[in-house]
């Protein structure tokens, strides 16, 4: 099945050649199969046009982390990247490493409208279509944590990476809430609100408060009766789908998803529960290298870094007349003022996750004795 495939794999800069091969009609092409419990639609719930958007103003500084990443950790050769989409990792890129990519994703649609010209595949990261330690390095941005079943991923992963190479995965949004909900199955995670630091701006979607699913079932089942008949309600539905809730406030407008998280703070009060407030990105990775650790891998290297990059005002012609400057960490952005800046420039800073990790080289076998 992928005789065909190893063409892609050349050393040094890859050929200018487009291949797109579509699942079911050319050799060496993934067959996409249907698993319970996936959720690779991510067409259904992420919106490219608002990430374009939320990414937009950041990209000069990401870019130079990007780039630097992938220089350090993959200095030649190809590198496959998995679940392209409508291909943010390549608009980070020169043009130069940007062609030593292989572009993969599980939609043929998605690989036809990406409009980078690099070698595409349709590929399915749980059945990928390479033989074992075929591939020389691969990464990805934001998919590890859009996926349920991480371990799957990972041991597809470790199967087709040869002995030693790397796996470079990027983070530059918060975690699939419904990701976060499935790395906690004993627990129930809700939404908590807190206020950006430096700014004026509220964040819902970093934090969460996390109780007990058992104590909370058998306490609100003792003492339910006593809520209000409204918050008996909305706790009830909350726990039955938490994912779908949790989704839905999102959806509210400002004053009444704000007043919608303050009120489950308020019933865990009331009920006494004792709950704890975590983070999605502190969660999420020590969750990631925990299962690349269980999976044979060495990570080399697990935290944030910061980029960054002055353009001219003209670049970014949308940006606050009274600002000049832009932080961004993880999805949220904050507009500042720079005395120190030059006129018409606009400086930005960038922060986002980098998990990096390789494919432990097999022991050597013990010299058999004489």
């Amino acid at each position: 099945m992928t005789r065909n495939v190893r063409r892609f794999f050349t050393r040094g800069a890859a050929t200018a050649i487009l291949f797109v091969l579509v699942a079911g009609t050319a050799p060496g092409s993934a067959q996409i199969t249907e698993q319970p419990g996936r959720n690779d639609d991510y067409r259904s719930y992420y919106d490219f046009a608002a990430y374009n958007h939320t990414r937009r103003e950041a990209r000069p500084a990401t870019s130079t982390t990007v780039s630097r990443t992938l220089a350090e950790y993959f200095p030649e050769g190809d590198v496959v990247e998995i679940g392209c989409g409508d291909g943010e990792l390549a608009r980070l890129l020169p043009h130069d490493m940007m062609k030593r990519l292989i572009q993969t994703d599980v939609y043929p649609e998605l690989l036809e409208e990406n409009p980078f010209d690099t070698r595409k595949m349709v590929v399915d990261v749980y059945d990928m279509p390479f033989r074992d330690g075929e591939v020389p390095g691969i990464v990805s941005i934001e998919v590890l944590d859009a996926l349920f079943d991480g371990r799957k991923v990972l041991g597809e992963i470790h199967r087709v990476l040869r002995p030693g190479a790397p796996m470079v995965a990027f983070f530059d949004m918060q975690p699939s809430h419904e990701i976060m909900m499935q790395i906690f199955p004993g627990d129930i995670l809700f939404p908590v609100i807190r206020q950006l630091p430096g700014t004026q701006k509220l964040d819902g979607r970093s934090d969460y408060l996390k109780a007990d699913r058992a104590q909370l079932l058998r306490v609100f089942e003792q003492r339910g009766s006593g809520l209000d008949p409204a918050e008996s309600a909305a706790l009830h539905s909350y726990m039955n789908q938490p994912a779908r809730e949790y989704t839905g406030i999102f959806g509210m407008g400002g004053a009444e998803r704000v007043a919608a998280i303050e009120r489950f703070r308020r019933i865990l009060d009331a009920l006494e529960i004792n709950y704890e407030v975590i983070n999605g990105v502190k969660s999420y990775t020590e969750h990631l290298q925990r299962l690349l650790a269980e999976t044979g891998f060495r990570i080399e290297e697990a935290g944030f870094r910061t980029r960054a990059a002055v353009v001219p005002r003209a670049d970014l012609p949308d940006f606050p007349a009274d600002c000049n400057c832009l932080e961004y960490r993880m999805g949220f952005s904050a507009e500042k003022n720079d005395p120190g800046l030059a006129p018409g420039y606009i400086k930005i800073e960038s922060t986002i996750y980098v998990m990096a990790a390789r494919k432990k080289a097999p022991p050597e076998a013990a010299p058999v004795p004489r």
